[in-house]
């Protein structure tokens, strides 16, 4: 643990925090799921991972990858960086690993009901 920092949070606490961040930004429409070859890998390397996010250490550096949704009618480019700069804000204080890259993968979009 870094002198004089708060609390240290394990990685499953981080990915948390992170899907909270993601879910509480304007145009995400849910968390979507991990793809299959990622999970294996939080297996094999110990990363963790909650819904749509995986997070990772590497050479000292704090990785995560974020699985999402869209709602119809967002920007794409605005929503992906809100949700970069939303998880960076809740995350920085939690650890003490630098933030790498937070990369967002868009794999779909939430329309609404045709029924109406």
């Amino acid at each position: 643990m870094a002198e004089n920092a708060s609390a240290e949070y394990s990685l499953n606490d981080i990915s948390l925090a992170a899907m909270k961040a993601a879910l509480g930004t304007d145009g995400v429409a849910e968390m979507t799921d991990v793809p299959i070859t990622n999970l294996l890998e939080n297996l094999i390397q110990g990363t963790a991972s909650a819904k749509g996010i995986r997070a990772w250490v590497e050479k000292d550096m704090l990785n995560i990858m974020v699985f999402l949704n869209v709602e119809y009618g967002c920007k794409i480019p605005t929503t992906a960086w809100n949700v970069q700069a939303n998880i960076k804000n809740r995350i920085a204080g939690m650890t003490k690993y630098k933030i790498g890259h937070v990369d967002i993968n868009i794999q779909g979009v939430h329309c609404p009901d045709s029924d109406n």
